[in-house]
């Protein structure tokens, strides 16, 4: 009979519950059953007021002594709270003795009739009691054996004979079968009763989780937006402020550009020349300066510590110092002029006192037109000179401009003549310094030579482009930025 029961169903799980019900059931058939038992079976009487009695006081006990028995057993149940098998027991036993008495054994019929009856209403229990169903079957046909040889001058013979006997068995077979069935119905509905509140009870939970858990979804949602808002309004704030700073700076740019020298001076004074300048921000680090001065032409390139804002005001300082050295107090050799100004940049930046560590490397030359003289001298700044095809590489003194250095060496003039025609090239280590390639290395300054000496003898602005061309497919093979400001000069002289 467990087809009846769902298989997804554990039924151990609710084994407790439907003992309770159980019991339950038990009780409510004992009592109500016994109830009904007690008012309705002395209408059996009217069956059997048409046939002749041999003992009519006998008679009417038997008939009527099943009611007192069982209301005083429900009462009694009600009081001591016994077992309600015991209810039901007394009930069948009852029931089942009236039924089987016969007043005479003529008729049939009637005591048929009211043992079937009988039967049916005990068969009930087995809803509850297989067991006692089986007692009490023997019980009725062991108590209608009894009464037939006691009241009857028949054969017991005649009692298996008759139509009596055989319906026992098949209407309780039949009863016994429905009752079986009608139980585990009962269970069936009972425990999917049980499985649907369970499953709506999860189906609550899951619900009041869902609810909870959007609720907190949501809370995450407004906290999200608002700090969406504020991100914002910051973001908005930042870019009105980083708006007014790349404005400040634009203008600083403005600024140093202008101490720059114009393009048209250095033409005018160095007709074969290009001056590669790139800051990696919007002001630079790197400076040039160009300044004639008694019959001299001096130029310098000069790379200050830092790039940005910062290194822009190292190279304002810087250009003042090379003014302040040549123009004002007249010093005309590059030597002469790099050691005033490491004196200066100490003595501005008190570089003693505070320690601090601020300067720049410098190449400058000064060109003799007259005599075609050349004179270099370099703070930790090469120079490239190709003569004749040939490619010298001049290194700058390991003395720097400021910073930390307190060194009282000088500086080292070297002299060139240009009776025979040259390049020269000054810069900072923003080009050879550049990372890329396709190993993601630097330029170096081996490639920068080897670049130079392969196309110095081609026109100034043309030599220009290919450095600016080779600088940016360096960058892309590994789509490096670029890291720091870039500046070369070049000048033919003749």
């Amino acid at each position: 009979m467990k087809f009846l029961l769902p298989k997804y169903l554990n039924l151990s799980e609710f084994e407790p519950e439907w003992q309770k019900e159980y019991k339950r059931i038990g009780t409510w058939y004992a009592i109500w059953g016994g109830l009904v038992a007690a008012l309705f079976y002395p209408t059996g009487i009217l069956s059997q007021l048409h046939i002749p009695k041999d003992n009519e006081s006998l008679w009417w006990f038997m008939m009527l002594f099943p009611t007192p028995v069982i209301l005083a057993t429900i009462a009694l149940q009600r009081i001591f709270k016994f077992r309600h098998e015991i209810v039901f027991e007394v009930i069948a036993v009852a029931l089942f003795t009236s039924a089987a008495y016969r007043p005479n054994c003529v008729d049939w019929v009637p005591y048929l009739v009211s043992n079937i009856i009988c039967f049916i209403a005990a068969a009930v229990m087995t809803i509850l009691y297989p067991v006692i169903f089986i007692v009490n079957f023997a019980f009725i046909i062991f108590i209608n054996i009894t009464f037939f040889i006691a009241f009857c001058d028949k054969p017991l013979l005649d009692f298996f004979v008759s139509s009596e006997f055989p319906g026992f068995f098949v209407v309780g077979l039949v009863s016994f079968s429905i009752s079986i069935f009608r139980y585990y119905i009962l269970k069936s509905n009972f425990i999917n009763s049980l499985a649907l509140k369970k499953t709506l009870q999860q189906l609550d939970e899951k619900n009041q989780s869902l609810e909870i858990a959007q609720a907190e979804l949501l809370s995450q949602q407004e906290e999200i937006l608002a700090q969406r808002d504020f991100i914002a309004v910051q973001n908005s704030e930042l870019e009105t402020k980083n708006r007014m700073i790349t404005d400040s700076i634009r203008y600083a740019q403005r600024i140093q550009q202008a101490i720059l020298p114009l393009n048209e001076t250095l033409a005018e004074t160095l007709p074969e020349h290009f001056v590669l300048y790139q800051p990696r921000d919007i002001v630079s680090g790197d400076f040039y300066w160009l300044q004639e001065k008694d019959g001299y032409i001096f130029i310098a390139s000069a790379d200050c510590t830092g790039h940005g804002v910062p290194g822009a005001f190292m190279s304002m300082i810087g250009n003042n110092l090379l003014e302040q050295a040549v123009v004002e107090h007249g010093v005309l050799t590059p030597d002469a002029i790099l050691a005033e100004m490491r004196l200066a940049i100490q003595k501005v930046l008190k570089q003693r006192e505070t320690l601090n560590k601020d300067g720049m490397d410098i190449a400058l030359i000064r060109i003799d037109k007259a005599r075609k003289q050349l004179v270099f001298a370099g703070a930790k700044s090469p120079i490239i000179i190709v003569q004749n095809g040939e490619l010298h590489y001049i290194k700058g003194d390991l003395i720097s401009i400021g910073g930390d250095d307190m060194a009282t060496s000088a500086f080292t003039n070297h002299y060139f003549s240009f009776e025979q025609p040259l390049e020269c090239y000054l810069f900072s280590d923003g080009y050879q310094d550049q990372f890329g390639g396709p190993k993601n290395k630097r330029f170096g300054i081996r490639r920068l030579r080897e670049l130079i000496l392969e196309i110095h003898s081609r026109p100034m602005a043309e030599q220009k482009d290919i450095f600016i061309e080779k600088l940016q497919d360096w960058q892309e093979q590994t789509m490096q930025k670029q890291l720091d400001d870039i500046m070369m000069i070049g000048i033919r002289l003749i």
